[in-house]
């Protein structure tokens, strides 16, 4: 996500914007950082550090959502509650009907001042879209402004970017000021884990659950908001850290399910820490993994519980939210933990990774991974070795800025 000056320089860096914040931009290292050694663990990256969990507002938010720009499904997101808002639908596929042939954006090339004038909750739009050029592994494009398409069918003098593989679609979104986030990959594990690395994937989706609760087969027959979270697991475990996002896609608030369950209307959204209502600073919250992902199966919507704080110590984690029925801790995809405290000792040795799931009668509040790094991993690499001690050592000798993340981490390196 060298020789010993730019081993030093590169230190030094790390330390001052607190051992990870330019990792990955806003949060940490892109991609697989190797395997823990055996040994004694500590929380390296805590998407939640930032938060200011008494003034920081917490801002309900959709990312994948078919509203296009429609008044109507956009006022039952007001109506709904939500801050934050997707300008989506299916996009950049020139043969296809249905699919968007330019970007919803800026806001006024596609919803009217009246509109907005009128929203009572509504903060913020953002751009994205689903693109679909790829059969059945679609990727939605959070806070890209540009217009992509797939190269089939396009016309060669339309200047839209193209791509023609997964690898590029993702490297294109990036590329452009988008971050990549699989849309429902409930296919192969091993094909995720061995695809293009995205910014993160979707762990919950209405649709699945409509569907489910519609009787169609094949999603009858395999949960595949299981094989969501299994998905996501398998991918954290290979050292990655990918965000997870909980989406609505077709069965949002202005969405009548053909089911008998009236809990899957609006079951999948996000509520994300930032410090202003902005759209620089919700991005930089997003990023950050400043947000829980939340499936919200309740008749009565918003009735998750609450999350007051999380507290990451030196030898601890806790979850303050006293309206929870339980709490999960989860690693490799297993349960390592059942109290709102997970003392990092309990953890199994070589751990890349735990995130939690806080239990409502009727939903789960699905935490961002936290990254676990030995004691002695000074830098976050994965890997025990001389550049670990130079740091404290340069800490020690003032040739680094401290910071409360690295002081602790050198406390407590053996």
């Amino acid at each position: 996500m060298n020789n010993n000056t730019l081993v030093k320089a590169a230190a030094a860096a790390l330390a001052s914007c607190l051992l990870v914040s330019c990792l990955h931009d806003s949060g940490p290292k892109d991609g697989p950082v190797g395997e823990n050694p055996p040994g004694p663990l500590r929380i390296y990256y805590d998407p939640y550090s930032e938060v200011d969990w008494t003034h920081d507002q917490a801002l309900l938010a959709q990312h994948h959502d078919h509203a296009g720009a429609s008044e109507a499904r956009l006022n039952a997101y007001d109506a709904a509650g939500y801050d934050v808002v997707p300008l989506m639908d299916y996009s950049g596929v020139p043969n296809m009907e249905r699919a968007l042939k330019e970007r919803l954006w800026p806001i006024s090339s596609c919803v009217t001042e009246d509109t907005t004038a009128g929203f009572r909750n509504i903060k913020l739009l953002i751009p994205d879209a689903e693109e679909v050029g790829l059969s059945q592994r679609h990727v939605t494009s959070p806070f890209l402004t540009d217009y992509i398409e797939y190269y089939e069918g396009a016309n060669p003098s339309d200047p839209a970017p193209k791509y023609r593989t997964a690898d590029e679609l993702v490297e294109l979104i990036r590329s452009r000021g988008g971050l990549p986030m699989l849309a429902h990959p409930w296919y192969s594990a091993g094909e995720l884990v061995s695809g293009p690395d995205a910014f993160g994937m979707e762990i919950y989706s209405a649709y699945i659950a409509a569907k489910r609760a519609a009787g169609e087969p094949e999603f009858v027959n395999e949960d595949r908001n299981k094989k969501l979270l299994s998905n996501w697991d398998a991918v954290l475990s290979t050292g990655r850290w990918w965000v997870g996002v909980a989406v609505n896609d077709h069965f949002g608030p202005y969405s009548a399910t053909n089911s008998t369950e009236p809990g899957i209307r609006d079951s999948g959204k996000i509520l994300v820490y930032a410090h202003e209502a902005t759209i620089e600073l919700y991005r930089d919250a997003f990023e950050r993994g400043a947000f829980f992902a939340i499936q919200d199966n309740g008749e009565t919507k918003g009735a998750y519980p609450k999350v007051n704080s999380i507290s990451v110590g030196q030898d601890s984690v806790s979850i303050d939210a006293p309206e929870a029925t339980g709490v999960r801790w989860i690693s490799d995809g297993k349960v390592v933990g059942t109290d709102p405290t997970l003392t990092y000792s309990t953890l199994p040795s070589g751990s890349v990774y735990v995130r939690a799931e806080i239990l409502g009668p009727t939903h789960v509040v699905y935490t961002q991974p936290f990254i676990l790094r030995h004691v002695g991993d000074i830098d976050g690499d994965g890997r025990l070795s001389a550049e670990d001690e130079e740091m404290c050592e340069d800490l020690e000798a003032g040739l680094l800025a401290s910071t409360p993340e690295l002081v602790a981490a050198c406390e407590a390196h053996p």
